[in-house]
């Protein structure tokens, strides 16, 4: 019995998807491997940290928090608006969280 059938559910008709005549045209936006970029944190928006490339898949961009390990990795979409070159909290305002292990230092 399909899921369908026993959610009484009911099925979209293709028609009424949208069928791309073209492929869809994002902004461009290079990525290399090991660059640094500022982005915001996946468990809290209203943070952002410093995180290096570590892998380009088309569209998907895999991004390791600076002084993390691979099991914190997460993938952002390259358009994503979380993404921003480092320095732009800084111009921004939005708070950017220091790397695991580093302790920032003031000379008062």
């Amino acid at each position: 019995m399909l899921h369908i059938e026993i959610s009484t559910a009911y099925a979209f008709q293709y028609n009424m998807f949208r069928i791309l005549q073209q492929p869809l045209q994002l902004p461009e936006r290079q990525f290399e491997i090991g660059q640094k970029i500022e982005v915001t944190d996946p468990a809290d928006p209203k943070v952002a940290h410093i995180a290096s490339v570590v892998q380009v898949h088309g569209y998907r961009v895999r991004l390791r928090p600076d002084g993390c390990d691979s099991d914190s990795d997460f993938w952002r979409l390259a358009y994503s608006p979380d993404i921003h070159p480092v320095g732009y909290c800084d111009t921004s305002g939005q708070k950017i969280l220091l790397p695991l292990g580093k302790v920032l230092r003031l000379n008062v």
